[in-house]
């Protein structure tokens, strides 16, 4: 699912006379300033617990224990009927924009968290999987349970992930 969204990319040598890395989400001018949170609640395999993606080494890093189910839900799911199997939380460390564009860079921030939504509704839709954007959660709340500082790296969006009622 990760790399199908935002995965680190190498073509050995077909495109250029050397391997070029890239990832499978445009970013602008390379910067790739987002990066991705999940609360694991239900996946086979894996133990419940949040996460962080690393899309260079390919890889998820458990990073703390999951809250309270009650406290998620009411905080950062609140849109959802109940919680998902899988929660993504869209991140960004605004300097690696911000340093190249100024105050543009901002803006092209919200178009590469477009894309990378857009890339987890395919990806989920490839999979047979169901996905949905939520526009809802309490900021500080999901800074918090991330372990954010809200100054180097801010809460920008989550998504959540999970087999649909229908199948």
């Amino acid at each position: 699912m990760l790399r199908l969204s935002s995965g680190l990319k190498v073509y050995d040598g077909a495109l250029a006379s050397v391997p070029v890395r890239t990832r499978t989400v445009p970013s602008p001018g390379g910067a790739y300033s987002l990066e991705q949170y999940l609360v694991i609640r239900n996946v086979k395999g894996l133990q419940p617990g949040i996460y962080h993606y690393s899309a260079i080494e390919g890889c998820i890093c458990r990073i703390a224990d999951l809250p309270d189910d009650n406290e998620l839900h009411l905080k950062a799911a609140s849109d959802m009927i109940s919680l998902p199997p899988v929660l993504f939380f869209i991140t960004s460390v605004f300097q690696r924009n911000v340093e190249k564009y100024g105050a543009r860079g901002f803006r092209l921030i919200y178009m590469e968290a477009g894309h990378l939504g857009q890339n987890l509704y395919l990806a989920a839709t490839h999979l047979g999987l169901s996905g949905c954007y939520i526009g809802g959660g309490i900021d500080g709340y999901i800074q918090k349970l991330l372990g954010l500082d809200s100054f180097s790296e801010v809460f920008l969006s989550s998504f959540a992930m999970g087999r649909s009622a229908y199948q």
